[in-house]
C-alpha cells in the first residue's frame, strides 16, 4: 500500500514540474516574439543642436517689447544710440589725467506741469529747456531763480520773444526735438550755446550753428525711452561709458518723477567714478571753428 503511495505522488509531483517548465519555456517564447526591446539601438545618429544667434534690441523680436505690455509714448530706437559729429568733443582727452564730464538736459521742462519744479529745485546742475515764452507754470522764471541754465526750443518762436528769453539770461538755443525745421529767421548768435537734439550723421542745424561761431553741441543719449528703473539705470551706465571714451556726454531726459530719482542714483555713482555732472556750457570749452 505504502509503495502505491508513493508511486501515486511521484507522479503528481512528477507532472506539476513538467507543468511548470512547459509553462516557462512557452511563455518566454511568446514574450520574446512580442515584446520590444528595451534598449533598442537608434536606427541613425541624430543630428547635433544647432545653435541660433538672437540678436537683442530694444525693439523688435527677442526685444524688450517682449517683455511689457504697454510701449512707452517717448520710446525710439534713435534716442538710445550716441551719434556724434566731429567738432565739439575734446580734442586730446586722456582718461589718465581729464575727469570725464556729462551735462544733463530736461527737454521738456516747459510743457511737462509740476513736475519739472522738482528738476528746478534739485542741487543737480540740470539746463531747462523751455519754449520762448516761458512755459507752463512759467518754469523760466523758477529756473532763473534758482541758477539753472536755461535753453530755449526755438520751435514756433518768433525772434521777438527769443530776445526777451536771452535778455532775461537764457544761454542758447536748441532745436525742435521732433526734427521739424527751425525757422528761418531764428539765427544762433556768436558764441552762444546751440544745441541739436537729433541724432544723424548730417545734424544741420548743428552745423548752421558752427558756421555762425555759436558753441554747437550735440545730444549723445536719452535716458528714459522707456519708465523702468532698470532702463533707466543702464542708459545711465552707457552716458558714463561715452564720457569714459570721449571726456564729454550730453544726455538728455524728461521731466518724470521715475527720471529725477533715476538721476539722483546715476549722481551718486558717477562721484564714486570720478565723473563730473556740469552745467551744459561747460562741455562747450574750445573755439567754435566749423568743422
Amino acid at each position: 500500500m505504502n509503495r502505491i503511495g508513493t508511486i501515486f505522488w511521484s507522479l503528481v509531483l512528477g507532472g506539476s514540474l513538467l507543468a511548470l517548465l512547459l509553462g516557462y519555456l512557452g511563455g518566454r517564447t511568446l514574450g520574446g516574439a512580442t515584446a520590444p526591446a528595451l534598449h533598442p539601438k537608434p536606427a541613425s545618429i541624430p543630428a547635433p543642436p544647432v545653435a541660433r544667434v538672437l540678436d537683442r534690441a530694444l525693439r523688435g523680436p527677442h526685444s524688450l517689447d517682449e517683455a511689457e505690455d504697454e510701449r512707452d509714448a517717448y520710446e525710439s530706437m534713435g534716442d538710445a544710440v550716441a551719434v556724434r559729429p566731429t567738432g565739439w568733443a575734446p580734442r586730446a582727452f586722456d582718461s589718465r589725467h581729464d575727469r570725464p564730464r556729462i551735462a544733463l538736459l530736461v527737454v521738456d521742462a516747459g510743457v511737462a506741469g509740476m513736475p519739472a519744479h522738482a528738476f528746478v529745485r534739485s542741487s543737480i546742475p540740470f539746463a531747462i529747456v523751455i519754449p520762448s515764452g516761458g512755459g507752463d507754470g512759467d518754469i523760466g522764471f523758477e529756473a532763473r531763480r534758482t541758477g539753472k541754465r536755461i535753453l530755449i526750443d526755438v520751435k514756433d518762436a518768433e525772434p521777438k520773444g527769443l530776445a526777451l528769453e536771452r535778455k532775461n539770461g537764457a544761454i542758447g538755443i536748441i532745436a525742435p526735438g521732433d526734427g521739424s525745421p527751425v525757422p528761418a529767421n531764428i539765427v544762433a548768435l556768436p558764441h552762444e550755446l546751440a544745441v541739436d537734439p537729433l541724432f544723424s550723421e548730417r545734424p544741420v542745424f548743428y552745423r548752421a550753428a558752427r558756421a555762425r561761431g555759436a558753441r554747437a553741441l550735440t545730444r549723445d543719449i536719452t535716458i528714459d525711452g522707456r519708465d523702468t528703473d532698470p532702463y533707466l539705470d543702464a542708459m545711465f551706465l552707457a552716458a558714463m561709458g561715452i564720457a569714459r571714451r570721449t571726456g564729454v556726454a550730453l544726455v538728455a531726459l524728461h521731466a518724470r518723477p521715475s527720471s529725477l530719482a533715476a538721476t539722483e542714483r546715476f549722481a551718486l555713482r558717477a562721484r564714486r567714478a570720478g565723473i563730473d555732472i556740469v552745467p551744459v556750457d561747460e562741455l562747450a570749452r574750445g573755439d567754435s571753428k566749423n568743422d
